[in-house]
């Protein structure tokens, strides 16, 4: 690394709250042959303390070298997460490949390239549940929810003249006067959902209340710890 992306690590230390001395152990642990010298990082960090955020020389003649590229990004995004978890920046690499069964592409960790087998399994079923170029609209909807009634009475028979319930998020088409004819016309419950959720799952919503009292004022650092405290 050059003494520019250095710069870039060096207010990063200062950001966490971390003195010189801090940083200096932490660099010399991740760059024993290149890090800074500590007058260098007490010389930025007065900077810092001055206001002067950035990472850059004084203005010089000519077009300064860029920065952050993409390249760096990665680098120093896998040095943050690597001394966020206490690990080398190998080990960090060598879970997410081994482990995860991931890999690096277009500057992403993304899951092992599929076969053209998988991908059409994945493209398979949302496509025969939407709907080509049709969207899943309130015509569509409408539709689905009569299909969805007449399984359930094939499929469940003593449910057949019972009311269902039926929970669904707040999306437009949910919420139409088509919509909400036809779940009248088929004697389906609605169930209320709580508003601004647009990310919550019909089906998890139950889960919040008893999530909020079980990890309310905790704080954890792993998977391991959160299946351990459930």
């Amino acid at each position: 690394m050059d003494k520019k992306e250095f710069r870039v690590l060096i207010k990063y230390c200062f950001l966490k709250g971390n003195n010189t001395v801090e940083a200096k152990t932490w660099l010399d642990a991740e760059f024993p042959d290149t890090a800074p010298e500590k007058s260098t990082i007490k010389d930025w960090y007065a900077k810092f303390r001055r206001g002067k955020m950035t990472t850059e020389d004084g203005e010089r003649s000519g077009r300064p070298k860029e920065v952050v590229t993409d390249e760096n990004i990665k680098k120093i995004h896998k040095m943050f997460f690597a001394d966020t978890l206490k690990l080398s920046t190998e080990r960090v690499h060598h879970i997410i490949h081994e482990y995860f069964g991931m890999r690096q592409l277009c500057a992403k960790w993304v899951p092992r390239e599929l076969t053209f087998a998988p991908k059409q399994l994945h493209t398979m079923n949302p496509l025969q549940s939407v709907g080509k170029r049709k969207g899943l609209a309130s015509d569509y909807y409408t539709a689905l929810l009569g299909r969805v009634k007449n399984e359930i009475a094939e499929k469940r028979p003593h449910l057949k003249k019972k009311k269902v319930l039926l929970h669904q998020d707040n999306a437009p088409y949910h919420k139409s006067v088509k919509t909400i004819a036809k779940i009248l016309e088929l004697g389906l419950e609605l169930l209320p959902h709580p508003p601004y959720s647009p990310d919550l799952a019909p089906s998890d919503s139950f889960l919040s209340s008893d999530l909020k009292r079980m990890f309310a004022g905790k704080k954890f650092l792993s998977n391991e710890e959160v299946i351990a405290e459930t």
